[in-house]
């Protein structure tokens, strides 16, 4: 009776390679040694292989189609191993293509002259089998996370040219509008983060009469960030003439905005909203994860308004907002920040908080809305040093003109 158990002295199958997909170009002028190497390159699973058996074979080839590597004989017919490779890497026919040189050890001086010229490893002859599939696999791998790599760096570079144009949107409005004609002055510090950060703000009047200041703030980095931005931004313009109370147009713009559009979910955006009356002063505040506004009166002092933070746009549909009205008296101003100042650190980690920022705008004893913002830049710049923001900062500033201005 025979035993459902293999003998050990019985032979192992050896499990097939793993299919390899690269195109391999061999260039081999001795007939037995270009066939030894595609017997071991097919025993390792690639397919893909062509032979060129001269240079000049090896140039054309290369001139027509595409190889992920090439082994490269020193030792040519009629275009030598070393201008074949100089050609190419001169034409820039293989710009991002490993070249592997094979050679005897008595052409040292040839070797060196190929791996000044570009060549990405080199094997002697006679080579060994495991040598050849290891420089093969370590070539094609290297490709691939360089290739990787470049590809990142063009996205990053993709990523970072859409920032700066979508931040060049968001951050002009603010600083539009005659004074005269809003009925208010203003100023916008605006301090954008390396990575991209997605702060919007936006001073406009409508056919109301009603004043429309808004600051808000992303909850995401990237390109991400400033798109929901613009995104976010869009939308509230178009709900600011069919409403007249800010807790109405946030309550209808987190709506909008939880809903994802074309598959893509805008991610929460902390926004608080200001609604003015310029002639007689008459404000309402709604808040939808936003910082408390403060207010600076030469009389007074600073002091924080306590608005109800509601919950962040975009993060439930569901969410109501509600008022906080009062009166901006002549020459006071009222500030909007967001998070991106008071979470902004130096080189040991510190954040600015928001009691530096108060103490910083108290300092000022001013109301001028371009003297707040300038003495917030000095504060924040001097504090950060060259540690870059982890968040866009951005600090909005309007103070009501006298009714004689």
């Amino acid at each position: 009776m025979m035993s459902a158990l293999a003998s050990p002295l019985a032979p192992v199958a050896e499990a097939p390679p793993v299919p390899r997909l690269e195109r391999l170009l061999i260039v081999e002028d001795d007939g037995f040694s270009q066939q030894l190497i595609d017997l071991y390159l097919r025993r390792a699973g690639f397919s893909e292989l062509t032979a060129a058996h001269d240079g000049r074979a090896a140039l054309d080839l290369a001139k027509t189609e595409r190889f992920d590597l090439v082994l490269l004989d020193l030792n040519l017919p009629r275009v030598s191993g070393v201008d074949v490779l100089r050609r190419l890497k001169r034409d820039g026919l293989l710009t991002d293509t490993p070249v592997i040189v094979i050679s005897s050890m008595t052409n040292m001086d040839e070797i060196v002259q190929c791996l000044d010229l570009g060549a990405d490893g080199y094997l002697p002859k006679p080579f060994n089998v495991r040598l050849l599939d290891e420089r093969v696999s370590a070539c094609l791998e290297l490709r691939r996370l360089k290739r990787e790599a470049l590809a990142q760096i063009d996205r990053r570079q993709q990523d970072q040219q859409a920032i700066k144009a979508l931040h060049t949107l968001l951050q002009a409005a603010p600083e539009g509008g005659d004074p005269a004609r809003l009925g208010v002055d203003s100023a916008c510090l605006s301090l954008p983060a390396p990575q991209g950060g997605g702060d919007l703000s936006l001073i406009t009047r409508t056919s109301s009469g009603l004043l429309w200041a808004a600051l808000g703030s992303v909850a995401a980095t990237g390109a991400t960030a400033p798109l929901a931005a613009a995104y976010g931004l869009l939308h509230l313009r178009s709900l600011l003439d069919q409403e007249t109370a800010p807790e109405a147009v946030l309550t209808r713009l987190n709506r909008q905005l939880s809903q994802s559009a074309n598959g893509w979910t805008c991610p929460p955006i902390a926004l608080t909203l200001l609604a003015l009356t310029p002639e007689t002063g008459a404000f309402t505040l709604a808040s939808a994860g936003g910082l408390d506004p403060l207010l600076i009166d030469l009389h007074r002092g600073l002091m924080p308004l306590p608005v109800d933070r509601g919950r962040p746009l975009a993060r439930r549909a569901d969410a109501i907002y509600s008022a906080f009205p009062g009166v901006l008296s002549p020459d006071t101003a009222l500030v909007l920040t967001s998070a991106g100042v008071a979470d902004a650190q130096d080189a040991g980690g510190m954040s600015f908080g928001d009691q530096r920022l108060k103490r910083c705008l108290s300092d000022a004893e001013t109301s001028d809305p371009r003297a707040l913002a300038a003495a917030a830049r000095t504060a924040l710049t001097h504090f950060t040093g060259p540690t870059p923001l982890p968040d866009d900062a951005s600090l909005l500033v309007l103070r009501r003109l006298s009714p004689s201005v």
